[in-house]
C-alpha cells in the first residue's frame, strides 16, 4: 500500500503480468506527452478507460496512477480516487481506436 496524501491505496501494478505491463508501459509511451504542467482534462479514471478500450485489458486507477508514476510522470491527487498528471492535452492519437 502507498500513502498518497494521507490516503492509503493498494498498489496493484505488481499484480500484472510482465505482457500487461509492457502493454500498458507501451500504451501510455504513445499516447501521453510529458509536459511541466499539470493537466486537469484526464484523469487517471478516465484514462484507465481509454486503455481498456484500445487493449481489452482492465486495470484499476490506482494501477495507471502507478503506471504514470514509474514511467515518471508527476501525480497530482484531486480526490479520495482519482488523479491528473503533467500530459498535454493533445493525444499523439485518436484514443478512440479499436484493438
Amino acid at each position: 500500500m502507498k500513502d498518497m496524501g494521507g490516503y492509503y491505496i493498494p498498489t496493484e501494478l505488481i499484480d500484472l503480468t510482465e505482457e500487461q505491463k509492457e502493454k500498458l508501459f507501451d500504451w501510455i509511451n504513445k499516447n501521453l506527452v510529458k509536459t511541466k504542467k499539470i493537466y486537469h482534462g484526464h484523469t487517471a479514471y478516465g484514462m484507465k478507460h481509454y486503455f481498456h478500450h484500445d487493449t481489452g485489458i482492465y486495470i484499476t486507477t490506482w494501477v495507471f496512477r502507478d503506471a504514470m508514476q514509474e514511467l515518471g510522470f508527476r501525480v497530482k491527487q484531486i480526490s479520495k480516487e482519482n488523479y491528473c498528471f503533467n500530459i498535454s492535452k493533445h493525444f499523439r492519437t485518436d484514443m478512440k481506436g479499436g484493438r
